[in-house]
């Protein structure tokens, strides 16, 4: 990924406060937000990729949407 720190900063917390908004729970959105990053940097999707940002909803939304049908 080519961010600068301050980037990723920033991005750390659009994504935090993404997560609480699809939880609307500050412990789930924690969860959530950990396993979000997990999932993207282990499959290295965030390098290269144009809009990090959406990439990290898209696999929030459908991760928080995986869990509340289990």
């Amino acid at each position: 990924m080519t961010s600068h720190p301050t980037d990723l900063g920033k991005l750390q917390s659009a994504m935090i406060e993404y997560c609480r908004t699809l939880t609307e729970n500050r412990w789930d959105a924690e969860d959530l937000f950990q396993e979000t990053w997990s999932k993207a940097l282990g499959k290295a999707k965030l390098e290269g990729h144009a809009n990090p940002q959406a990439l990290l909803m898209r696999i929030a939304k459908t991760t928080w949407i995986d869990r509340c049908r289990k």
